[in-house]
């Protein structure tokens, strides 16, 4: 059974990858934790996303750690979702899209369906 975590463990991971990234608020980083916490993710989900986000050095927020790209798959294979949504890198306005309408560039650059359908 996976291990389930609390604030403190929230806190307490915040620190160790804020270590790793201090140009990430801890606070910043302790939310987006929480936020996988309460969405169900285990212990090691939440712990495995953030080192994977920290060490992606395209992730430039804690915000990252939520990226499909970092989060593990849990027991027997079954993946964590965690609906999140970013930003265009071509669109003007400051506008999140959900991350399921969007793709990604071979630079590695997230564009809406609109810019996507463009290039």
């Amino acid at each position: 059974m996976p291990l389930k975590f609390d604030p403190n463990d929230a806190d307490h991971i915040a620190y160790m990858i804020h270590k790793r990234r201090p140009d990430w608020n801890k606070k910043g980083i302790a939310r987006v934790l929480g936020e996988l916490a309460e969405a169900g993710a285990s212990l090691g989900q939440a712990t495995s996303a953030a080192e994977n986000a920290a060490l992606n050095k395209k992730a430039d927020t804690p915000g990252s750690i939520k990226w499909p790209e970092h989060m593990p798959t849990a027991n027997g294979g079954k993946e964590f979702k965690f609906t999140t949504h970013r930003y265009c890198q071509v669109c003007e306005l400051p506008v999140k899209h959900p991350v399921e309408t969007m793709t990604q560039n071979r630079d590695g650059h997230w564009l809406c369906k609109t810019h996507s359908e463009e290039s």
